[in-house]
């Protein structure tokens, strides 16, 4: 089994991918706005808690796509997905995961259409023109 990174659209040009990064929100007059933003700095820069995140989670643990990657079992999926996270990083190509673009987009149309398209009911095309339709009509467009 083995892992790979969509061609890009155009020949030559950077991956681009779609992830769901952890995000974390901090409110401006936190009581201990240093300790959470030293937390947040130390999770993605030390090595030791980088590792923690691979070896607990199996995931990328994010930050400055230049730093080593955690040790993993070499061959292992983990470690091509971890080398083609750190190929989309460096070439700023990832993009939020499509779940996120609306309120109501997954349980409104992705899942839906999801099962529609793997149940051989629609297309792949009539999946896309679905889902953007839904799309323009939250967000008015």
């Amino acid at each position: 089994m083995t892992f790979f990174l969509a061609p890009p659209a155009k020949e030559g040009a950077g991956h681009v991918a779609m992830g769901a990064a952890n995000s974390f929100s901090v409110a401006a007059k936190s009581k201990h706005l240093n300790e959470i933003v030293y937390f947040l700095n130390w999770i993605h820069t030390d090595p030791a808690a980088r590792q923690i995140i691979v070896d607990v989670t199996g995931a990328s643990p994010g930050g400055d796509p230049s730093l080593p990657q955690p040790s993993v079992k070499p061959g292992s999926l983990i470690e091509q997905a971890l080398e083609m996270s750190a190929t989309i990083g460096a070439e700023n190509g990832q993009v939020d995961f499509m779940a996120n673009t609306t309120a109501g987009i997954y349980a409104g149309s992705i899942i839906p259409e999801s099962q529609l398209l793997v149940t051989s009911q629609i297309t792949g095309k009539e999946f896309v023109e679905r889902v953007q339709k839904f799309y323009e009509s939250e967000i008015g467009g």
